[in-house]
């Protein structure tokens, strides 16, 4: 199943690019701290990201596909996460998957740092935004209105 495989396939690249960021922030003390790493993380697996570099993620299958992934950035963000799946289990017991995943992981890291990657969520409250959730009637209590 597509969506399954997508499931996993997103668990995999953000830990790819996790590791990917803490052997950068070890090698180099000038990436550090939560607030460089989740900003770069977010950024690198965004459905924004996924979506914008689709045709370059998956050059055989994203052919066309660019003008779609940026209408519907969490369609394309699926179909990147399905094909990382579907790429790390295609080699079982070999390491060839898991190396193109953490290459990909890699390629990101580096289009979010020259993409000049930001905290949204932090920046929305320093520039004033205020954030208020409440609890609806009839809906699950992890489901908040923002």
């Amino acid at each position: 199943d597509a969506n399954e495989a997508a499931f996993v396939g997103d668990r995999r690249i953000n830990l790819a690019v996790a590791l990917t960021l803490q052997s950068l922030s070890n090698a180099n003390r000038q990436f550090t701290g939560l607030s460089w790493l989740s900003s770069v993380q977010s950024e690198a697996v965004s459905n924004r990201m996924f979506a914008s570099h689709i045709e370059e993620i998956l050059p055989a299958q994203g052919k066309g596909l660019l003008g779609m992934a940026l209408s519907q950035p969490h369609n394309g963000g699926t179909m990147v996460e399905a094909a990382v799946e579907a790429v790390a289990s295609s080699i079982p017991g070999g390491m060839a998957g898991k190396e193109a995943v953490d290459d990909l992981a890699e390629w990101l890291v580096e289009k979010a740092l020259s993409s000049g990657a930001t905290n949204y969520k932090g920046d929305l409250l320093e520039f004033g935004g205020a954030v208020e959730s409440q609890r609806l009637e009839g809906y699950e209590d992890h489901a908040p209105l923002f």
